[in-house]
């Protein structure tokens, strides 16, 4: 699993929270593993 996935689930589980739990946390730390891998891929295609 990766890192994306496991924060979408985690997301995804605590949105399931009567209180919201840590969802705002976790769409928070999915969007950080989101723009790292978009600016991993557009290194890696520059090093090419």
């Amino acid at each position: 699993m990766s890192v994306i996935e496991f924060a979408r689930q985690r997301m995804e589980e605590e949105s399931r929270e009567p209180d919201g739990g840590d969802c705002r946390y976790w769409r928070a730390y999915l969007d950080g593993a989101l723009a790292q891998a978009k600016e991993d891929a557009r290194k890696e295609a520059d090093h090419d």
